[in-house]
């Protein structure tokens, strides 16, 4: 049997590891070349797509390619993941302490096994001198999902946006966001790019964070959308605290200098605060879509 041909646990449940892999490795180096160079070149084929990370495991001496041999921190495994191949992080059930963010430029797809109520991804409490954002995630086929988004700030210096996450592009999906802070988008900070597409946040629910801003008027204290896509989620309890004049966009501010499309669909914005559209509030002459969302019993 050649090397990693066998199974292992993954959320639970067996997996067996794909033999046409193994044969189109095989078939690649050809059949010249050395049986022990197959052996590590089918092993690194199959071991490369997955990479594990739990509370209990190590940094120093695992390997991150099971659970057995899981990493204890979610960074070194993003760090360790190849920046061109795509490739899954699955994380298991606990809270991971933050102390910088975690950077995504590669197109990973990081996973907590069992949702947002078990997996929870934490910035540093202490606020503000020492606060870090959760997640900076930019590559289009990046996907964070499945946890809960929590104390992330980022106030150092004034012009940092995205308390939980800054998405540059990618996806952030299924996730819980909640209790973070910035001067622009509290919770997230949406930049995109020309394509809307390539910067999705789908399926969250992203409640009870602040933004404040006593410099300029662009707000977002669930949400600073500046081009994307927000899908199918839940903006509830956010508020933009920014001085008289400035605070705009409790729930969703749309601050748009680039021209660049946005989208918002199949979303509720409702109980979110702010001196000026408490729910949404949009600056942008640019082509956009507001599609089935409802917004309510917000304050202005």
């Amino acid at each position: 049997m050649l090397a990693g041909a066998g199974s292992e646990s993954k959320g639970g449940k067996m997996h067996s590891v794909s033999r046409r892999r193994q044969a189109a490795v095989l078939r690649r180096l050809g059949p010249g070349t050395p049986v022990a160079i197959l052996l590590v070149a089918a092993a690194c084929a199959v071991q490369a797509a997955e990479w594990f990370v739990a509370t209990n495991g190590l940094d120093a001496g695992h390997d991150g390619q099971s659970w057995a041999q899981a990493f204890r921190t979610i960074s070194n495994a993003v760090a360790r993941a190849h920046a061109t191949t795509p490739e899954t992080i699955y994380v298991s059930n606990g809270i991971y302490q933050t102390s910088h963010e975690i950077t995504i430029a590669k197109p990973v797809t990081l996973l907590g096994v069992n949702g947002w109520s078990n997996t929870v991804v934490q910035g540093n409490a202490s606020y503000p001198s020492l606060m870090n954002r959760c997640f900076n995630v930019n590559h289009t086929a990046a996907v964070v999902r499945g946890f809960t988004i929590t104390n992330g700030g980022d106030f150092l210096p004034k012009q940092f946006r995205g308390g939980g996450v800054s998405l540059q592009n990618g996806t952030i999906r299924d996730c819980l966001i909640t209790g973070c802070r910035a001067y622009q988008g509290g919770g997230v900070y949406m930049k995109g790019d020309s394509d809307w597409r390539h910067s999705l946040v789908s399926n969250c629910v992203i409640r009870g964070n602040i933004s404040s801003n006593d410099s300029s008027a662009t707000g977002g204290g669930g949400v600073s959308l500046r081009a994307g896509s927000l899908v199918d989620c839940v903006i509830s309890g956010n508020a933009d605290m920014s001085p008289v004049g400035n605070a705009m966009g409790g729930g969703v501010a749309v601050y748009q200098p680039d021209a660049y499309p946005w989208l918002i669909s199949g979303c509720s914005i409702t109980d979110n605060e702010a001196y000026d559209g408490g729910g949404l509030h949009i600056n942008s002459a640019v082509p956009r879509a507001i599609l089935d969302t409802h917004v309510d019993r917000n304050t202005s």
